[in-house]
């Protein structure tokens, strides 16, 4: 015999497999259905249009971002004494960035 606990469970369980494939599915190409919200958005977020396929809006807005960002870098890079060493600066910040970010975790999440 089962207990309430466990069929609350199953049921929770259940109940989000659904919603992350509808939500997997509105974020996809795939989605054909108009959505039941106004053309703002859902909840006024524009980067959730009513007619799905949002990826495909939030890779297009990060290839315009990166591209100005792009833009932006180059022409600080041609001021700059040492092109060539750009990479090898980029990859200290990284490093010492994510040791920073790593040292912040510990600090925050004490592991036993």
């Amino acid at each position: 015999m089962t207990s309430l606990g466990s069929v609350a469970h199953r049921i929770f369980g259940l109940f989000a497999a659904a919603a992350l494939t509808v939500i997997l599915l509105y974020v996809s190409r795939f989605w054909i259905w108009r959505a039941p919200w106004g053309n703002d958005g859902l909840f006024g977020l524009r980067i959730f249009p009513p007619g799905g396929d949002a990826v495909t809006r939030w890779v297009n807005n990060l290839n315009r971002f990166v591209n100005q960002v792009k833009d932006t870098y180059w022409q600080w890079l041609k001021e700059i004494p040492f092109p060539e060493l750009s990479l090898i600066i980029w990859g200290c910040g990284a490093i010492i960035f994510l040791s920073l970010l790593h040292w912040v975790a510990s600090r925050v999440i004490r592991t036993r």
